[in-house]
């Protein structure tokens, strides 16, 4: 399995959307950790509503992640591979083996 040319590139796929995602987050975060620290009215606003978020398990949150940015699935690739393959979903399962 990691000798094949496909597993490799779909590692360097995900090691890419793991780099935007950190440098997203780190602008974000860090942006908004300044905002807050140095306007004291947007802290005290914000303060109850981050400290009700800490209690929100943060895998709950993935659903509504992908209502909003979608997945990076891309609906004509699955097609295409499937008009030329009739068994394409025999050979790719999208759910574990049982």
């Amino acid at each position: 399995m990691f000798r094949t040319p496909s597993f490799w590139g779909h590692v360097a796929e995900t090691a890419h959307a793991l780099g935007y995602a950190l440098v997203l987050s780190l602008i974000g975060g860090i942006g908004l950790g300044v905002l807050l620290g140095v306007n004291r009215t947007s802290g005290t606003v914000a303060e109850p509503i981050l400290i009700a978020l800490y209690s929100v398990p943060k895998v709950t949150l993935y659903p509504l992640v992908l209502l909003c940015f979608g997945s990076a699935c891309r609906q004509s690739d699955v097609r295409r591979h499937a008009w030329a393959d009739p068994d394409y979903h025999l050979h790719h399962r999208t759910h574990p083996a049982r």
